[in-house]
């Protein structure tokens, strides 16, 4: 999706209302997603591919009451929502802050157990830059489906703590 402000996509550069015809990365398959949150108050959705992840940011602003919180958890729900009809090509399109990473350039990913509260923590360790990407899990239920699609992928780069 280009922005309504732009007149090329920064991705592809298509010019705005002009679909461009792509090979490759275009027909990526989507093989799983799951939502959730930084460390601070912002909301990602992560897109795994054959190939590749993506971390798409749904959502995030400072928040100070509880009212806020749910408000912007609704604006996130609502942005996963749009991405979910999306291409991964089409997903990095939407927001120039959503980011691809090769699986390749992955050290490790450190998934650490939910708590009586929450849904467990999840860090990406990257091989090349040294920097960490790090998440929150909301759902404690899905942590084992998500600890088993990523060692599908990712073999034994994935850590259980």
């Amino acid at each position: 999706m280009i922005p309504a402000w732009a007149a090329f996509c920064p991705n592809c550069g298509a010019q705005a209302g002009e679909v461009k015809a792509s090979k490759g990365p275009e027909s990526e398959q989507i093989l799983h997603r799951f939502g959730c949150t930084g460390t601070g108050t912002e909301f990602f959705e992560l897109v795994f591919t054959p190939n590749r992840m993506i971390i798409a940011k749904t959502g995030g602003r400072p928040y100070l009451t509880l009212s806020q919180m749910l408000q912007a958890a609704a604006e996130s729900q609502k942005k996963k929502a749009e991405l979910q009809g999306l291409s991964p090509e089409g997903i990095l399109a939407d927001n120039p802050e959503n980011i691809p990473i090769a699986y390749s350039d992955i050290l490790s990913i450190e998934m650490k157990r939910p708590g009586l509260v929450g849904g467990g923590r999840m860090k990406i360790q990257m091989r090349e830059t040294k920097k960490q990407h790090e998440f929150r899990l909301p759902e404690k239920r899905e942590f084992q489906g998500h600890v088993d699609f990523l060692r599908s992928v990712l073999k034994e780069r994935v850590i259980v703590k």
